[in-house]
């Protein structure tokens, strides 16, 4: 009995060590996309490519964080940032009527995103 709690104990705290290096790392990728998306801001087109980049990493970090912890601000937090995300997407196609198909995809995949984070 003694050696099943040792291991349980064990286990969780790799489980809580592992979730903070998780949470280090969205949060770190999140840190880099918005640093591209503040370098391009000048460029409408290539700061709306790297606003999806960087909402996708924050819904990550969002969805990881209401994974690990209870209540639902991750799940909606994860949702408006899909919801971003599907605004740079729909700017990008305007930008861009030959890409527009493959960015409304892109929106549509967002869309969906966010449908689940909800």
């Amino acid at each position: 009995m003694n050696a099943a709690r040792d291991k349980a104990t064990s286990d969780y705290s790799a489980l809580l060590a592992a979730d903070a290096e998780l949470a280090k790392a969205a949060t770190d990728l999140v840190t880099a996309s918005q640093g591209n998306v503040a370098f391009y801001a000048g460029n409408v087109g290539a700061a709306a490519i790297n606003g999806i980049g960087a909402q996708d990493a924050s819904a990550a970090a969002n969805l990881l964080s209401a994974a690990m912890k209870s209540g639902t601000a991750g799940y909606t937090a994860a949702a408006a940032n899909e919801a971003a995300a599907i605004t740079a997407a729909n700017t990008i196609a305007g930008l861009a009527p030959p890409r527009a198909p493959a960015l409304q995809a892109a929106a549509k995949a967002e869309a969906e995103a966010q449908s689940a984070a909800t």
